[in-house]
């Protein structure tokens, strides 16, 4: 049987040109056979590009999390804060801009905010975007009633600011394309001042599941397995968290991927401790 024991290579500099943003490789651990996903779960996986400056993003906000509490633990969300101009902190402020958020606006041709994907849908050759704020609920209709392909699930334990990231993933159909596993950190209870349309700022927004760092690759590290029912890996990654962050509010995100068009597979979520 094959340890679960796993060498984890830390986040390096290496750099990828593509297009016009680039990839920095991320941590990677190694695959081996695991205990597989009991009670394996379809989750629709948000993004939501958004900014202290967006006066809409508040509205937007509260769809996303009236969704989240009516698919009750199905939907996963993250805030991301890119380069432009809705996102420059105001002064005093934490700046919750990342590089990682960057790409991934770019690559999925983000114009505006608030600006969404469900599950990373891409049709006829670009990704379907659309205003959070006007609702999700058609947008997440066609995965509500899918079976999982494959079941994801995703633990953390912390030792001081190390964290050891095991994820489990069960193939349940067979899947012929290739896969990619993609980690990241979002912090809820950020206070930052905020617009807000037809209001007076808000000195006390509370900023909830904000993207903090992409642990792997920014689109994931290659998921080595078969792809037949049945079959199930593991991979075990460690992580230095960032003592800037409140580890309390912080969660890990597992997304499975599909890896030519990105689209998400399936997603988990856990809280860091």
């Amino acid at each position: 049987m094959l340890s679960l024991t796993l060498l984890c290579c830390a986040a390096s500099c290496d750099k990828i040109e593509e297009g016009s943003y680039t990839v920095f490789s991320g941590a990677v651990g190694t695959w081996v056979e695991g205990p597989g996903v009991s009670n394996p779960v379809q989750r629709f996986f948000l993004d939501k590009f958004t900014g202290v400056k967006c006066v809409f993003c508040p509205a937007a906000d509260q769809v996303i999390s009236a969704a989240q509490q009516k698919y009750e633990g199905r939907l996963i969300a993250v805030s991301i804060h890119d380069s432009s101009s809705y996102t420059i902190p105001f002064n005093g402020d934490p700046d919750l801009r990342t590089e990682d958020g960057d790409i991934w606006s770019k690559a999925f041709g983000v114009d505006a905010h608030p600006q969404s994907l469900m599950n990373r849908t891409y049709n006829n050759g670009a990704y379907v975007l659309f205003n959070p704020s006007a609702g999700i609920d058609n947008y997440i209709e066609p995965f509500l009633n899918n079976a999982p392909l494959a079941g994801i699930d995703t633990k953390c334990s912390l030792n001081d600011l190390q964290a050891t990231i095991t994820t489990d993933i069960e193939f349940l159909s067979t899947i012929t394309e290739p896969l990619t596993l993609t980690l990241f950190v979002m912090e809820d209870g950020i206070v930052t001042r905020q617009k807000i349309y037809g209001e007076e700022d808000n000195y006390n927004y509370v900023q909830n599941h904000v993207l903090r760092d992409v642990i792997t690759d920014v689109f994931g590290m290659d998921v080595q397995a078969d792809g037949l029912p049945g079959t199930k890996r593991r991979v075990v990654v460690q992580y230095d968290m960032s003592p800037d962050w409140n580890l309390d509010n912080c969660h890990i995100v597992a997304l499975l991927s599909y890896k030519d068009t990105r689209s998400v597979c399936n997603s988990a979520e856990c809280e860091v401790r």
